[in-house]
Parts: C-alpha cells; structure tokens; sequence
C-alpha cells in the first residue's frame, strides 16, 4: 500500500486497506442533501421562468403599443394628406360633397396637374363605421366626362373604384371623427371685423345642405386608436389630433367664405 493508503486505512480503522476501508473512503452526497439541492434548484428555476413570462408580456405589450402608434400614425397622415390635395370640380361646385360626423365626402387632386381636370379630379369618401371601429377610404375614379369650368365638372361612377380600410379597433375622441368649423360672420371692412373673421372658429353642427357645407373652413380630425389584442384593453391607447383648413378659403377676406375662382 501507497504511504497515503496506509493513512486513510488508518484513519478509517482498517490498516490493512481492505474492501471495508475503500468503500468508506466513497465521497457523495446524502439523500437529504440530494433532496435539498433538488428543492433550492426546483425554487430557482421557478423564479427564473416567472420572470421570463413577465418579460415575454411586456414585449408583447410594448410591440402592440409601437405598431398601434404605426397604425394611427399611418391613418391620420393619409387622411390630412388627402383633405389637403381637395379641390374644385369646377367653378361652381364646392370641393366638399358631403360632410357629417363620420364621414366626409370631396373632391381631391393628387396628380402633377398634367391631365384634364375631367381625367384627373377623384371622388374620395373617408368614413368611421361605429359599428366596426375602422376608417375607411373610397376612391372614385373619373369617367373622363365632364368640364372644367360649367356643371356639372367631373362625373364620377355610381360605385367606388376601390375601398381599403385605414384604421382599425378605432373609437371617436369626443362627439366625432370629424368636426367642421366656419369663420366668424364679417359684413364690413373694418378692423374689428377683419380680427373676428380671419380665424375659422365657428362650429357647424348643421350641414344638410350645400350653403352650410360651403361655409366649411377647416376641417378637424379625432380619434382614438387602440391595440387589436383584446388583453390590452385601454393600455397602449394613441389619441391622434389633427386639423385641415380648406384650400379655398381666404382669411383675407374681411368677410370670408370659401370660395371656388
């Protein structure tokens, strides 16, 4: 035996270093530190998977809220884009059609002015379906019948060219999408009229007919976007504010309306 053998032997009461000797020198571990372990491992890798979960929600929450934002974003740049590309048919007929709380109807003009305008003024509709919280955007495209300058302009088709949804799980910030104000009533040149009418400030509530909507000035865009995970609820909600004063409109005017030259 090796002088270290012949020590252990000793020391585990069998000098002779026999079998007795070699399995006690055997190191492990015991069942209740075995079961200790297993249980301080079990506890770890518990918290470890709580904290991954809490984690993976909290992407996932922060990933609706960014393409929620995106979304809205998105929405209400083509809406004020398109409001503010509208246009006179012709000069006798108003660049907004139709006008209501959720929906607005108008002529617009997005092309590089090369065309006639009875090949390229478009009928555009944007409209907020209450009932299945999206925008929508119609185009009507020109027949190519029609004139510039005499009723009844550009003909449009009975029918929508096409039809996309810009905005969906999308709710009113107040009353309505769309809110329409007119400028103050001016009669004379003086200044204190000038200062009243210059600021299109006057809500319109009314717009059933062409002389109400012709007084329309600037048109004012609301609405509230929230996430298409029905576990978000109200968390990651954009409100999205946004106004379009009509081209048309002169705040020179001391008495000012818009008005198709």
């Amino acid at each position: 035996m090796r002088p270290d053998q012949q020590r252990l032997a000793r020391a585990l009461g069998d000098p002779d270093g026999g079998p007795v000797s070699r399995l006690r020198a055997q190191e492990g571990f015991t069942l209740p530190e075995l079961l200790t372990t297993m249980s301080i491992s079990i506890i770890v890798l518990l918290g470890a998977f709580g904290l991954l979960d809490v984690v993976m929600k909290r992407t996932g929450e922060t990933r609706a809220r960014v393409e929620t934002a995106q979304v809205g974003r998105e929405a209400l740049e083509t809406i004020t884009q398109q409001l503010r590309s509208q246009v006179c048919p012709s000069t006798s007929i108003a660049s907004l059609a139709a006008a209501s709380a959720n929906s607005v109807t108008f002529y617009a003009d997005l092309s590089n002015g090369a065309a006639a305008v009875k090949d390229r003024v478009q009928k555009r509709v944007l409209t907020y379906d209450p009932a299945a919280r999206t925008i929508t955007q119609s185009v009507y495209l020109p027949t190519g019948v029609g004139t510039a300058t005499t009723p009844p302009g550009p003909t449009f088709p009975a029918t929508a060219s096409s039809t996309r949804v810009l905005a969906a799980n999308v709710d009113p910030d107040g009353q309505s999408i769309f809110r329409y104000y007119a400028y103050a009533p001016g009669t004379a040149a003086t200044s204190t009229t000038a200062a009243t009418a210059a600021t299109p400030t006057v809500e319109l509530t009314t717009l059933t007919t062409a002389a109400d909507r012709a007084r329309i000035a600037r048109i004012q865009i609301a609405f509230v976007t929230k996430s298409a995970n029905p576990t978000m609820g109200a968390r990651g909600a954009l409100t999205l504010h946004d106004q379009v004063v009509v081209r048309s409109a002169n705040p020179n005017d001391l008495a000012p309306v818009p008005k198709c030259a």
